[in-house]
Protein backbone atom coordinates (compact mmCIF):
# COMPACT_ATOMS: atom_id res chain seq x y z
CA UNK A 1 0.00 0.00 0.00
CA UNK A 2 1.35 3.41 -0.97
CA UNK A 3 2.19 5.56 2.05
CA UNK A 4 -0.48 8.23 1.58
CA UNK A 5 0.74 10.26 4.56
CA UNK A 6 4.25 10.42 3.11
CA UNK A 7 3.10 11.37 -0.39
CA UNK A 8 0.73 14.06 0.90
CA UNK A 9 3.45 15.42 3.19
CA UNK A 10 5.90 15.58 0.26
CA UNK A 11 3.29 17.35 -1.86
CA UNK A 12 2.71 19.91 0.91
CA UNK A 13 6.46 20.56 1.17
CA UNK A 14 6.78 20.76 -2.63
CA UNK A 15 3.94 23.30 -2.84
CA UNK A 16 5.91 25.60 -0.54
CA UNK A 17 8.87 25.71 -2.96
CA UNK A 18 9.14 28.06 -5.90
CA UNK A 19 9.14 26.29 -9.30
CA UNK A 20 12.83 27.07 -9.81
CA UNK A 21 13.99 25.96 -6.35
CA UNK A 22 16.80 23.37 -6.67
CA UNK A 23 15.11 21.14 -4.08
CA UNK A 24 12.14 20.44 -6.37
CA UNK A 25 13.98 17.53 -7.97
CA UNK A 26 14.47 15.91 -4.55
CA UNK A 27 10.71 15.93 -4.02
CA UNK A 28 10.11 14.45 -7.46
CA UNK A 29 12.60 11.69 -6.68
CA UNK A 30 11.04 10.89 -3.29
CA UNK A 31 7.49 10.80 -4.65
CA UNK A 32 8.51 8.64 -7.63
CA UNK A 33 10.49 6.27 -5.38
CA UNK A 34 7.47 5.73 -3.13
CA UNK A 35 5.30 4.85 -6.12
CA UNK A 36 7.93 2.60 -7.70
CA UNK A 37 8.23 0.63 -4.46
CA UNK A 38 4.65 -0.60 -4.89
CA UNK A 39 2.57 -2.53 -7.39
CA UNK A 40 0.66 -0.81 -10.15
CA UNK A 41 -2.63 -1.73 -8.47
CA UNK A 42 -1.51 -0.05 -5.22
CA UNK A 43 -0.45 3.08 -7.11
CA UNK A 44 -3.74 3.18 -9.01
CA UNK A 45 -5.70 2.77 -5.77
CA UNK A 46 -3.81 5.69 -4.24
CA UNK A 47 -4.19 7.91 -7.31
CA UNK A 48 -7.92 7.20 -7.35
CA UNK A 49 -8.11 8.58 -3.80
CA UNK A 50 -6.34 11.85 -4.70
CA UNK A 51 -7.90 15.24 -5.20
CA UNK A 52 -7.48 17.07 -8.49
CA UNK A 53 -5.00 19.39 -6.78
CA UNK A 54 -2.90 16.48 -5.50
CA UNK A 55 -2.96 14.91 -8.96
CA UNK A 56 -1.76 18.20 -10.40
CA UNK A 57 1.35 18.04 -8.23
CA UNK A 58 1.85 14.31 -8.80
CA UNK A 59 1.73 14.98 -12.55
CA UNK A 60 5.27 16.32 -12.18
CA UNK A 61 6.47 12.69 -11.93
CA UNK A 62 4.21 11.20 -14.64
CA UNK A 63 7.15 10.49 -16.95
CA UNK A 64 8.84 8.34 -14.32
CA UNK A 65 5.62 6.46 -13.57
CA UNK A 66 5.03 5.81 -17.26
CA UNK A 67 8.56 4.55 -17.70
CA UNK A 68 8.30 2.27 -14.67
CA UNK A 69 4.78 0.89 -15.16
CA UNK A 70 4.53 1.32 -18.96
CA UNK A 71 1.29 0.83 -20.93
CA UNK A 72 -1.14 -0.03 -18.10
CA UNK A 73 -0.21 3.21 -16.34
CA UNK A 74 -0.69 5.20 -19.55
CA UNK A 75 -4.23 3.86 -19.89
CA UNK A 76 -5.00 4.75 -16.28
CA UNK A 77 -3.52 8.26 -16.56
CA UNK A 78 -5.63 8.96 -19.64
CA UNK A 79 -8.66 7.88 -17.60
CA UNK A 80 -7.64 10.20 -14.73
CA UNK A 81 -7.14 13.07 -17.16
CA UNK A 82 -10.71 12.63 -18.36
CA UNK A 83 -11.97 12.46 -14.76
CA UNK A 84 -9.97 15.48 -13.54
CA UNK A 85 -9.22 17.74 -16.52
CA UNK A 86 -8.29 20.59 -14.16
CA UNK A 87 -5.31 18.55 -12.91
CA UNK A 88 -3.85 18.86 -16.44
CA UNK A 89 -2.31 15.39 -16.39
CA UNK A 90 -2.77 15.15 -20.17
CA UNK A 91 -0.18 17.84 -20.78
CA UNK A 92 2.40 15.58 -19.12
CA UNK A 93 1.61 12.54 -21.27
Amino acid sequence: MVNAVLIRSLIAERVALSPNHPGVIDYWDKIAAEFKAHSLSDVIAFLNSCTADELGWISEVVDELLHHFEAPMMDFLVELDRKYPEADIGSQL
